[in-house]
């Protein structure tokens, strides 16, 4: 109900990806309802545990994102495990509906958006640089960022 009044919200569901989701759903609410609930829906990410190249310890990452387009879901991210990075890469190859509707609704250009995803991307590598991994840490660097526009040095 929050998220239909428009209110934010982010929950989890148990499921190899998105349509495995959808399906699970409809299947407990019937075909109104799930209707329903799948409009609400912006974006599904999906996580698996992943060896690292080389190594036997298993980290999870996330492998998919997908994002609600009308009546359908489009891929908008994608890893690819045998080069080991996202597909696209960039910013500037990125055709995500949601995001641009971020962009309208702050007034941003294209090429703000962009130097802000980069700057977002560079403060994740260098928390990860840092093995920041702890929550309040993380939460505190986050702050700092949102707040005061700091980066981890």
């Amino acid at each position: 109900q929050a998220v239909a009044s428009g209110h934010g919200g982010l929950t989890t569901f148990h499921g190899s990806n998105h349509v495995d989701v959808i399906t699970r759903i409809s299947g407990l609410l019937g075909p109104d309802l799930s209707q329903q609930f799948r409009q609400l829906i912006s974006v599904v990410a999906s996580i698996k545990r992943i060896e690292e190249h080389g190594n036997k310890k298993a980290n999870r990452k996330i492998v998919s994102i997908v994002e609600n387009v009308g009546n359908d879901f489009k891929e908008i991210f994608k890893y690819d495990y045998s080069k080991d990075f996202f597909i696209p890469n960039s910013p500037e190859e990125l055709n995500s509906v949601q995001l641009d509707k971020a962009r309208e609704l702050l007034g941003w250009t294209k090429e703000r958006l962009y130097e802000e995803i980069d700057r977002r991307i560079l403060l994740l590598r260098r928390l990860g640089e840092k093995g920041i991994s702890d929550y309040d840490e993380l939460a505190k660097a986050l702050v700092r960022y949102y707040v005061n526009g700091d980066s981890i040095g």
